[in-house]
């Protein structure tokens, strides 16, 4: 997975087939769902719901019998970005 541009990886954990990251970014909602949304359909995998409201923004994609999930809270310039994958 690609990190967004001035990411900064806050902490991670996996457990069996789930894995998790916390990043932290100089970005909005917007800017980071669009980045991911290009990015991982570049790289092959599924788009399902993308969506942003407000200073909250969910995107989900689909890939073999994996599933990506990046949740984004932004407050003010910097957004808060928890990204999930589980393995099934």
């Amino acid at each position: 997975m690609p990190l967004y541009k001035g990411a900064r990886v806050l902490k991670t954990k996996s457990a069996g087939a789930y894995s998790q990251a916390q990043l932290q970014v100089e970005a909005t909602p917007q800017d980071i769902v669009d980045f991911y949304k290009n990015a991982m359909t570049a790289k092959g995998w599924e788009p399902g719901m993308a969506m942003v409201q407000g200073n909250k923004g969910v995107l989900m994609f689909k890939q073999a019998n994996r599933q990506l999930v990046f949740k984004v809270k932004g407050q003010g310039n910097t957004s808060s970005i928890d990204v999930t994958i589980i393995s099934q």
